[in-house]
């Protein structure tokens, strides 16, 4: 059986920069991005479904993510897909054993809730927030899931 996907929910630069490194690390690993509008889903399909990082002037573009529209806006509602016909999609109703989220953390909450159905005590959550005490703002899912680890990302500026 394959193993699971590691799910990314909010995709920043920050959830982008994660997906981009775990594909080239792990290129045979499901790593499903999770897309909260439906908008985002066709920005995705705009950049070639793909995730390019340059660094001192080299491109390195990732590709084989699965992803998934998980919010309702757009009229759409949730949509399965994959960037190769060849990989397994994700199903709306899939369990999600491993969730990354690193959404800005005023929408946190929200963007649980739209896979709160799906988490459960099997749930292994990571959360990579920017600002000072974001797992305040989420603490319900602290009491009946497994919390990897919590970093909380602090602007010295």
């Amino acid at each position: 059986m394959p193993p699971s996907p590691i799910y990314i929910l909010g995709l920043g630069n920050l959830g982008k920069l994660l997906a981009h490194a775990l594909r080239a690390q792990h290129p045979a690993l499901p790593i499903a991005l999770l897309f909260p509008r439906a908008s985002l889903q066709r920005e995705w399909s705009r950049a070639g479904q793909s995730i390019e990082i340059v660094r001192d002037g080299v491109s390195d573009r990732q590709r084989g993510f699965l992803y998934e529209n998980v919010g309702d806006i757009g009229g759409s509602g949730s949509s399965c897909c994959s960037s190769s016909s060849s990989s397994s999609s994700t199903r709306k109703s899939q369990e999600i054993h491993e969730l990354i989220v690193a959404t800005k953390t005023h929408t946190t909450v929200e963007a649980l809730r739209a896979i709160r159905g799906r988490l459960g005590p099997w749930s292994t959550l990571l959360f990579l927030q920017n600002g000072i005490g974001a797992w305040a703002c989420f603490g319900f899912f602290l009491a009946s899931h497994r919390l990897l680890g919590l970093l909380d990302l602090l602007d010295t500026r």
